[in-house]
């Protein structure tokens, strides 16, 4: 990897080394802080895609159960 810089971007960095992003000319990103999301709703919404697909592939996951 050394001496290959696009190498080392895309195996070394990851969201958290992007400070600004602009998508369409709309701030998205500044100063390290996610602009306009509702990161509450997108972690309700993570929650009911992951027990939905638990749910359809009949998965149960009890972390109190003796192995």
């Amino acid at each position: 990897m050394a001496g290959d810089a696009f190498g080392t971007v895309a195996n070394l960095m990851n969201s958290g080394h992007v400070e600004t992003v602009f998508i369409a000319g709309k701030v998205k990103k500044w100063r390290g802080d996610l602009v306009g999301t509702d990161m509450n709703r997108v972690r309700q919404l993570v929650r009911e895609s992951q027990q939905a697909v638990m749910q359809r592939e009949n998965f149960n996951v009890d972390l109190l159960a003796a192995g």
